[in-house]
C-alpha cells in the first residue's frame, strides 16, 4: 500500500511539470472548475473503462505503445548518450516482439478477457522511466538468450533470404 502511495505521489508530482500534457490540463482546470488532478485521474478512468469495453482497443494500445516511445526516441537520438539510445533500442526489440507474439496468437489473446488493459499495462511497465523497467527485463531474461543461442541459424537464414532477394532484384 505504501508503494502505492509513492506512485501516485510522484504521478501527482508530474503534474506540475510544465509540459504540453500538463498546460491543457491547466487550461481544462481553469474552464471546468475540476482540479488538473481529478481531470488526469478521470482520463486514466476513460481509458481504462474503454479499455475493457471499448471498440477498437487495439489502436488505442498502439497509441499507448508507439506514441510516446516514439517521441522520446527522437529525443533520444538527439542526444549524445548512449544509454537512451540503448534504452529505447531495447523497447522497440521487446515491442516488437509482443507484436510478433500478438500476431502468432491472434485467435488466442482477442478472446482472453481484459487483454487490451493488460497489454496496456504491460506496454506502460515496458517504457517506464525506472531504472530496470519491464523492456530490460523481458530483454536480458528471454530475448536476448534466445537470439544468442540461436544467432547462427538467424544469420543463415537471412544471409540465404539475402542472396535470393538480390538475384531476384537484379533478374527483373
Amino acid at each position: 500500500m505504501e508503494k502505492l502511495r509513492a506512485y501516485r505521489s510522484k504521478f501527482e508530482e508530474s503534474l506540475e511539470k510544465k509540459n504540453v500534457f500538463t498546460d491543457f490540463l491547466c487550461v481544462c482546470e481553469q474552464r471546468s472548475g475540476i482540479s488538473k488532478i481529478n481531470l488526469a485521474y478521470g482520463v486514466i478512468a476513460f481509458f481504462t473503462l474503454y479499455l475493457v469495453i471499448g471498440y477498437g482497443t487495439d489502436v488505442l494500445t498502439l497509441l499507448v505503445g508507439a506514441v510516446y516511445p516514439a517521441y522520446r526516441s527522437v529525443k533520444a537520438i538527439e542526444t549524445h548518450e548512449k544509454e537512451d539510445d540503448t534504452k529505447w533500442l531495447t523497447y522497440w526489440v521487446v515491442f516488437a516482439s509482443v507484436q510478433l507474439f500478438e500476431a502468432c496468437t491472434a485467435m488466442m489473446v482477442y478472446y482472453l478477457p481484459l487483454y487490451p488493459i493488460l497489454k496496456c499495462i504491460f506496454l506502460i511497465y515496458c517504457m517506464a522511466p525506472i531504472q530496470n523497467n519491464g523492456s530490460l527485463l523481458i530483454y536480458k531474461k528471454l530475448i536476448r538468450p534466445f537470439v544468442l543461442e540461436h544467432s547462427p541459424a538467424i544469420d543463415s537464414v537471412l544471409n540465404t533470404t539475402a542472396n535470393i532477394a538480390g538475384n531476384v532484384v537484379e533478374n527483373v
